[in-house]
């Protein structure tokens, strides 16, 4: 999967505010399980990253999701 041409895509039409709703949806569906992969983690982080989003806002985001599924 290309995720710089996702990614791109999103840029261009998203603001901040959205991309950081889509990275919390993102963290929640990556903790539906009540775990998270190595490969997750990495996938998350890398399209964080392409989204410019600060790491600030992309740990409260994945602290948001994890509560929320009552994961660890």
């Amino acid at each position: 999967t290309d995720l710089f041409a996702y990614t791109s895509r999103i840029n261009e039409h998203f603001d901040m505010p959205q991309k950081l709703r889509m990275i919390e949806h993102m963290w929640r569906v990556a903790y539906a399980d009540g775990r998270l992969s190595d490969h997750e983690r990495h996938v998350m982080w890398r399209v964080a990253d392409l989204l410019h989003i600060p790491k600030g806002a992309y740990v409260h985001a994945k602290i948001r999701a994890r509560e929320a599924a009552g994961a660890d």
